[in-house]
């Protein structure tokens, strides 16, 4: 891959990450950091070197590091996303639903954040909310495919 494309981030990173691996800690690190100056919002990368600072007993510089990718992760739509289908998964509806209206009040354009609305409304019995945010989802969604599996279970919950 590095051959291929010397300036692909995620290989970089996946070396860095074999090096540690290998308990070639040094090595580890300056290839996160090769990884970080072509991409330096990685949070993947950041989130392994804050590892080796934290094993190498840098713990200041780790915490410096996590600090910042939480506050990334917190101004970021999909990690919102992502903490409420956890909470989906867990049945925590409420919680769900928080997590999936911070991620639509950051990103208003993103269909499957109102798919998740509507179905966690669902769950909970609400089906004209149901319906409301199945139609927020079919309108913003792109293809015809996708709006019409919406308006697909549009009529489903019509007809409840």
């Amino acid at each position: 891959s590095l051959l291929t494309d010397p300036k692909f981030n995620d290989v970089w990173g996946n070396m860095g990450l074999l090096y540690r691996m290998a308990n070639q800690l040094d090595h580890a690190e300056s290839t996160y950091q090769l990884a970080l100056s072509i991409d330096d919002k990685d949070a993947t990368t950041w989130e392994n070197l804050a590892y080796l600072y934290s094993i190498t007993g840098r713990q200041s510089q780790a915490n410096t590091i996590d600090a910042r990718i939480k506050r990334q992760r917190l101004s970021n739509p999909n990690y919102h996303f992502m903490l409420g289908e956890t909470q989906y998964d867990q049945q925590n509806w409420s919680a769900a639903i928080k997590h999936y209206r911070k991620a639509i009040k950051m990103d208003e354009l993103q269909h499957e954040f109102y798919f998740a609305l509507a179905k966690t409304y669902f769950k909970q019995g609400d089906i004209n909310r149901s319906k409301k945010y199945m139609r927020q989802a079919k309108k913003h969604a792109k293809g015809d495919n996708i709006e019409t599996r919406y308006q697909s279970k549009l009529d489903r919950l019509s007809s409840l």
